[in-house]
């Protein structure tokens, strides 16, 4: 039996050789924990799950002052300059959560200060006084980004103002505004569903009277979902796509190959283990008019590809069938959320495409690829595959 590694979970390593591990033993013998009263600099908030309603407010900071520290919770960035996976869990790992437990319904202050740095643009510094000296550890989940020591937070003050941005302080002011109109207007202004989550998070979009502080795993998935029904929506009103297309690519170990067809609007996402193999492949599906319930079988890692993919095909102005193979490889070493997905496949996105004239000789190269490349068959997962039935049924009306 193989056991998980104790710091990572991960079973595709032992501990010895555990990314995460290593970095630990740095930073233990580096000595950088602070004092119980220091000054920081904190690029987001994080808000657990356990305890609802009353659940743990995070200000997520490094324990020393730092000129940088927004490049602690950089999604987007790290994958734009490809940065590897030891340097993120490194990253993440000097990043402390130092938090206070609250009630989602009761105002205060610290809930204030959390809001602050949700909204500012660039990091805020803060003065922390902690209750006692955190121990060395990680917290690690499939949907949110990991991060370093929790410590409780005796009392913190922010000692810089935060910078908002116009369209972001009118939004936020805004009280009849829903939580779908706020993220697609800022998103059409240029901040990214990384920044949305954060104000999602602690309870700074929608309609005032029903705000409240919501789980960072839930805000992240809760924003992608949001914003791909937005684009989903334009893009049931796009004409077809004029071939069959196939693009390939990844990141930090997890592969997308994407298939384009040129039918109405459909989704299906199969993932599996590389070399575990197809036979334990999970999967989730919708149609053209979505899905009525929660994707249970790929959870947060169905809503972030297909964000980035209902992004595609708004800027293409096409609407398509996208059937959406994830592998995910020993490369991929530590769960680093489901940002991971998002970007991964956006960088498929960005590979150059394959067109072909039918769809025999588009699945015919799918094969093909991921038997050179994986070494796998595709057969079993194509035959149980919901959106080729559809494909097929409507091509024989």
């Amino acid at each position: 039996m193989i056991r998980p590694c104790l710091h990572c979970k991960s079973t595709l390593h032992i501990q010895e050789k555990c990314p995460l591990y290593v970095a630990m033993l740095k930073m233990k013998s580096g000595a950088i924990l602070p004092s119980l009263s220091f000054r920081s600099v904190s690029p987001a908030p994080f808000v657990g799950r356990f305890g609802y309603p009353n659940i743990n407010l995070g200000i997520l900071a490094p324990p020393i002052l730092m000129d940088n520290a927004a490049w602690y919770d950089s999604p987007r960035e790290w994958a734009l300059n490809n940065v590897d996976l030891s340097t993120i869990a490194s990253l993440r790992l000097g990043l402390m959560n130092n938090r206070a437990i609250v009630n989602i319904k009761t105002n205060n202050h610290f809930l204030e200060t959390a809001k602050q740095v949700a909204l500012s643009i660039r990091p805020i510094d803060a003065d922390i006084t902690l209750s006692k000296q955190p121990h060395v550890g990680m917290t690690v989940g499939a949907n949110h980004v990991p991060f370093g020591p929790t410590a409780s937070v005796k009392k913190i003050d922010l000692a810089s103002y935060a910078r908002i941005p116009t369209k972001v302080e009118r939004t936020v002011n805004e009280s009849d505004a829903s939580t779908v109109e706020s993220c697609s207007y800022l998103q059409s202004h240029g901040f990214d569903e990384n920044y949305l989550t954060r104000m999602f998070s602690v309870g700074l979009l929608g309609v005032e009277s029903r705000r409240k502080i919501v789980p960072t795993r839930w805000a992240i998935t809760a924003i992608d979902d949001t914003l791909g029904k937005q684009h989903i929506a334009n893009i049931c009103n796009f004409p077809l796509a004029n071939s069959y297309e196939i693009r390939f690519g990844g990141y930090l170990g997890n592969y997308y190959l994407v298939l384009f067809f040129p039918h109405n609007w459909q989704y299906e996402l199969f993932e599996t283990f590389v070399p575990v193999g197809v036979s334990q492949s999970a999967t989730d599906y919708e149609g053209l008019f979505g899905r009525s319930s929660y994707a249970e079988n790929c959870a947060g890692g169905y809503y972030a590809p297909r964000l980035a993919i209902s992004e595609h095909l708004v800027e293409q102005k096409r609407q398509a069938s996208v059937l959406v193979f994830r592998f995910i490889t020993s490369e991929y070493s530590i769960p680093l959320g489901v940002w991971v997905t998002r970007e991964a496949t956006r960088k498929a996105l960005q590979s150059k495409s394959i067109s072909f004239s039918s769809k025999e000789l588009l699945l015919t190269f799918a094969k093909r690829l991921c038997a050179a490349k994986f070494g796998l068959s595709l057969e079993l997962l194509l035959a149980k595959s919901k959106l080729l039935k559809g494909c097929d049924q409507r091509t024989l009306i």
